[in-house]
């Protein structure tokens, strides 16, 4: 019997026995809310500060999504990061085509909230730059262009993300930025103003 490799914590938790996927972590009412959305889970994308992501498909089309679970309720931390970004996402005074589209999301009582949102098929923007290929210095210098100008337009919006780290920001073909995880956005009340004008009300 042929052991497992040991790099990919996957296959070493299948083969120890262990819960690889975090859908133990959800309730039966949750995965039945999720599935009520018209979706079935795929698989864990990723463990974040509030919940875990998840890839679901459409049960018809078989369209993928994005869906995340805020674990614990009852966090009132957790639910306000959680509540900023449903708003960010679906609010109609962002610039959409940066931010993942929103679907819809779900607060029912009995239930671990959760939103579904666009699947964005992207590379985190430091595996795109060195990894697989090296981009020349020009297109390097292109890419950090178009970032900055992304970002632009997310303060002209009145919209600051709150945690701009290479793992948020996702590079797609063509050199399209998009951003993700929004729980730590905040608006400013006028243009930059300074710390003291920054509301994430």
């Amino acid at each position: 019997m042929s052991l497992p490799d040991s790099g990919n914590p996957g296959n070493l938790q299948d083969a120890l026995g262990l819960k690889s996927d975090a859908q133990f972590l959800l309730t039966e009412a949750t995965k039945q809310a999720i599935a009520q959305t018209g979706y079935h889970i795929h698989g864990e994308v990723g463990r974040g500060g509030f919940g875990v992501t998840f890839e679901v498909r459409h049960k018809d089309s078989g369209a993928r999504a994005i869906a995340k679970v805020m674990l614990d309720p009852h966090s009132k931390e957790h639910r306000k990061a959680f509540d900023r970004e449903c708003r960010v996402l679906a609010s109609e005074h962002v610039p959409s085509d940066l931010l993942p589209g929103y679907i819809t999301s779900v607060t029912t009582d009995g239930v671990q909230p959760f939103v579904v949102m666009e699947f964005i098929d992207g590379t985190p923007i430091h595996n795109y730059v060195f990894k697989p290929h090296r981009l020349t210095l020009e297109r390097r210098i292109e890419i950090v262009e178009k970032l900055f100008r992304a970002y632009q337009r997310l303060h002209d919006s009145n919209l600051i993300h709150g945690d701009p780290s290479p793992k948020n920001t996702l590079v797609q073909n063509g050199d399209r930025i998009r951003f993700i995880d929004f729980g730590s956005s905040c608006r400013l009340s006028q243009g930059y103003g300074t710390l003291g004008t920054v509301s994430r009300k």
